[in-house]
């Protein structure tokens, strides 16, 4: 298993005891940062009605392209669902041995 491989599957494996614990108003998102799309590769919770390969949102991107590797974690902001609900978020850029983004757990 690559370094990468392993990182990814911790994250899941965080993600899924999250979501148990704060339930039905909880979501977990985790991005590949690693590729061009930046996608959506996994999601516990459905509180977005978000679905696995949607890009990245706009809140992540923003802060990675003005920070890059010193992006920093961004905790409890506000943000809007596509339906006008009000949520509380966070994301938390994961870094690989090299100190490289590879991940955004949000």
């Amino acid at each position: 298993m690559t370094e990468k491989d392993q990182i990814f599957s911790t994250l899941k494996q965080l993600a899924n005891l999250v979501t148990r614990m704060f339930g039905d108003n909880c979501e977990i998102a985790i991005h590949d940062l690693t590729t061009e799309h930046k996608g959506l590769i996994y999601l516990t919770g459905n509180v977005t009605r978000r679905q696995l390969g949607s890009p990245v949102t706009d809140a992540v991107v923003k802060y990675l392209i003005s920070d890059g590797n010193k992006v920093a974690d961004r905790h409890c902001f506000l943000t809007l669902t596509d339906d006008g609900r009000e949520l509380k978020s966070s994301t938390s850029y994961i870094r690989d041995s090299k100190g490289d983004v590879i991940a955004a757990f949000c």
